[in-house]
């Protein structure tokens, strides 16, 4: 049952005036403040002040006191200045809670005395009444202390801090006093109601028509109802605050003349839930009269024109369309190296028409070039480290801050630094609206020379050496644990100096070294690896690696030993190529009778030596966690190169992401696809290709809804795999509760067959299905994903299986 909100309820606006003067204009008041006999104070006024006296001041030191006000012996007297002392004392200085002056000739000057009632000290502080926060929570919040002065104006105050915090967790009913017990002891009593907390059940627009519900409660980020799981607490001055949100969400929309009004507001019965009636009065949408430029000159304006998604015709939506299209032109702009420019919607609007004429004007300035590029915070990280990732960024050169950009986020992608503690510096002038810099504050400066700027990267080196411990489980390997030393920003010829130096040392190299031990039920591995991304300070990459695995397969027993030397080469900072030369013993024993043959005709022990010719494409806006760009990897091998199978293998994985919105809170709804193609055949003096260089499909990062190599044909239970692979996944993503919890719904699509004029290449499995992804900072920077599959299409010999999980645990 709903009662309708026809009781005065506490309003937060008004609670801050009262913090303001309200509180200290009624504490004035209640302090009484007193001034002496007024009659003949004129005729004092100007008179030297030969003495001034405290009379009832116990513990306050009078010289002290005389130091902090401003009426000064020796001085002329100022009544203005006097009173300003009187209410100094009350209220800055906090030390007296009446304060009486009285002014007397003397001689040819005057004595001021002020008469004062001392504030007394605290023993103790009470809190009575409060159960959501403990008494260190509320003594965060408050100024007084035990041991410190009974200052009313402060409890007043006081009273009014505890009630804010209240007020911001959702406690709308709360009711905040105090009492001050003066005896031989002074105690001081903060008696607290905090009534319910309160939720929004329901928020309720009328007269939207051109937005939903959920649309309109996005562009209110602080307002949200109640849902499964979670709670949002109902916080008046939040609501406030998110309808002049979403008038200026309209306002960007196009509609100039919106109106956006809280017109009920109504509590149930126990207090506990809001629910809210917002009105809205739409208008009519601008639309867009003409479109001009002003001050451009770098630019061809009709070429521009036709570049913007904006059009003549189209509404005029300043927050959006018209945002990107200004975004995208300051981008052109800093492409030349025009980096203070000025991109100004300066558009006039008709409401009888119910449109605008789009003027945009440019202040395009001057191009600036490079002067000194200095790199500070780098204790051990050589320069050079960082230099190589600056692309054109060097004296002389123009200063192209799309550029610079993109090189901060290759410094962060290194994850050899804090990513708040990366910073571009040009002191000076911020760039207006350039958000693309989120850790980079960019600023201007003159040098020596006109048109020339400095570029300081200043860095937080972070520890990039870590023993990691951790157990993992999923769906396709069972449980596994991990020790792994893994050691970013390497340097082997960085040898410590002293015994304190040993932790510091190796490090500064910008190369990787790590060290695993992964023991597991189905699989236990061991490996190491060493890698330089610009070995001999060139573009070249070289890597080395060696390991020992034991996996236990559905049907046999497999054993890998071997070792992989690598070179690579970038091309630009998108593209890298790369040679390896792989050399790998496998073993597979203790087969079982149901085993297939295609596992019976490779039993035994036999060498792979074979190169591995590779391409890797990326643009990725964050290589942990993409939000924006795509990564495409291709790799084709050659066995043959002596040992004793002969076959060849192409490999290709492409994923895509693209970020379709992001919250108030930078959580984004995104959109991603992966797909996966492959290829493997034998040739020469090989009949077959080993079941252990074959592609599978199905389970957790492959087709969920089946089993772990559930696809394709089966000998009993023993998985043949295939020749031939295409697997394809759309996946969307969005927040469920905080930072924490995502969920995500798929559709997974594929093939697996043994060559490409197999019928059964057609064959093409579906399924959709939904998870949760659960990112909590001590289990590591993977979440706990579950995901549940349910195929739409499949066959004869698949294997089903409606949940696949991983969780990894790190220590």
């Amino acid at each position: 049952m709903l009662v309708n909100d026809n009781f005065p309820a506490p309003r937060r606006d008004k609670t801050r005036r009262i913090r303001g003067r309200g509180a200290i204009g009624l504490a004035l008041l209640a302090f009484m403040v007193l001034s002496g006999p007024l009659l003949a104070q004129d005729e004092l006024d100007g008179k030297k002040v030969v003495a001034i006296e405290f009379i009832g001041a116990v513990s306050a030191n009078p010289e002290s006191v005389r130091a902090k006000i401003k009426t000064k012996i020796g001085a002329p007297l100022d009544l203005e200045i006097l009173n300003q002392d009187i209410k100094s004392m009350v209220e800055d200085l906090k030390l007296f809670s009446t304060v009486e002056q009285r002014i007397i000739p003397q001689g040819d000057g005057v004595k001021v005395q002020f008469f004062v009632t001392e504030n007394p000290l605290i023993d103790t502080i009470i809190f009575l009444g409060n159960l959501e926060y403990d008494r260190k929570e509320l003594e965060d919040v408050i100024e007084s202390r035990e041991g410190g002065l009974a200052s009313d104006i402060t409890l007043a105050l006081d009273v009014q801090r505890i009630r804010e915090k209240y007020l911001d967790d959702g406690f709308h009913f709360v009711q905040v006093d105090y009492t001050k017990e003066v005896g031989e002891r002074t105690t001081v009593i903060f008696k607290i109601t905090e009534g319910p907390q309160v939720g929004i059940e329901q928020v309720r627009f009328e007269g939207n028509k051109s937005f939903d519900h959920d649309t309109l409660l996005e562009a209110m980020p602080a307002t949200d109802e109640n849902g499964f799981l979670s709670d949002h607490n109902y916080v008046e001055g939040d609501v406030e605050k998110d309808l002049v949100n979403l008038q200026q969400f309209y306002k960007g929309n196009g509609f100039l003349d919106a109106s956006v009004a809280l017109v009920d507001r109504r509590f149930s019965r126990d207090k506990e839930d809001v629910y809210l009636t917002i009105r809205i009065d739409e208008g009519e949408p601008y639309t867009i009269r003409s479109i001009e430029f002003e001050g451009m000159e770098r630019f061809d304006p009709d070429a521009i024109r036709a570049e913007m998604k904006t059009k003549i015709g189209d509404r005029y939506e300043p927050a959006f369309t018209l945002a990107e299209d200004l975004r995208n032109l300051r981008r052109r702009y800093y492409d030349e190296a025009y980096i203070e420019v000025g991109v100004y919607d300066v558009s006039t609007s008709d409401p009888a028409t119910h449109s605008v004429d789009l003027k945009i004007k440019i202040v395009e300035g001057e191009r600036v070039q490079i002067g000194n590029v200095t790199i500070k915070g780098n204790i051990e990280t050589r320069d050079k480290v960082i230099r190589r990732l600056l692309e054109d960024l060097v004296p002389g050169r123009p200063l192209n801050l799309n550029t610079l950009n993109r090189a901060e986020s290759r410094i962060i992608n290194l994850r050899y630094f804090e990513p708040n503690g990366v910073t571009a510096i040009k002191p000076d002038i911020t760039l207006e609206d350039f958000d693309t810099y989120k850790n980079v504050f960019v600023n201007v400066t003159d040098n020596d020379r006109d048109y020339v700027k400095d570029i300081e990267i200043t860095v937080q080196e972070k520890d990039t050496g870590q023993i990691r411990f951790a157990v993992g489980i999923n769906s396709n390997a069972g449980l596994i644990g991990a020790i792994v030393y893994r050691k970013e920003n390497f340097d082997p010829l960085d040898f410590p100096e002293d015994l304190g130096d040993f932790f510091d040392a190796f490090t500064g190299g910008g190369q990787t070294l790590e060290l695993a031990f992964y023991p597991g039920i189905l699989l236990t591995q061991f490996q190491a690896s060493y890698s330089h991304p610009f070995i001999f300070d060139t573009e070249n990459e070289f890597s080395l690696s060696a390991f020992k695995r034991f996996r236990i397969r559905e049907n046999w027993d497999e054993e890998r030993t071997g070792f992989n030397v690598g070179l690579g080469r970038r091309f630009g900072f998108n593209i890298a190529g790369s040679i390896r030369y792989r050399f790998e013993y496998v073993d597979v024993n203790s087969i079982d009778n149901d085993a297939g043959q295609i596992v019976f005709d490779f039993q035994g022990e036999r060498l792979i030596s074979s190169a591995i010719l590779g391409i890797r494409i990326a643009d990725l806006d964050n290589f942990v966690r993409p939000g924006e760009g795509y990564r495409l990897n291709t790799t084709y091998e050659f066995a043959g190169l002596g040992g004793d199978l002969e076959f060849h293998k192409i490999s290709t994985q492409g994923e895509y992401y693209i970020t379709l919105h992001e919250d108030s809170e930078e959580r984004k709804h995104l959109l991603f696809f992966k797909g996966n193609f492959g290829y493997v055949s034998e040739y020469g003096d090989s009949r077959d290709v080993p079941v252990y260089e074959r592609f599978f499909a199905g389970g957790q990062n492959s087709l969920r809804g089946f089993e772990f190599r559930g696809v394709g044909p089966h000998t009993d239970s023993s998985p043949d795999g295939g020749k031939v692979l295409l697997l394809g996944s759309l996946n969307y993503t969005f927040p469920l509760y905080d930072k924490i919890l995502r969920g995500a719904v798929f559709v997974d699509a594929g093939t697996l067959a043994p060559d490409f004029q197999s019928d059964e290449l057609r064959d093409i499995r579906v399924s959709v299905g939904f998870g949760i992804r659960m990112q909590i900072d001590f289990l590591g920077p993977v979440p706990f994903a579950i995901d549940f599959g349910f195929p739409l299409v499949k066959f004869q010999d698949d294997q089903t299986q409606i949940i696949s999980f991983s969780l990894d645990r790190s220590f």
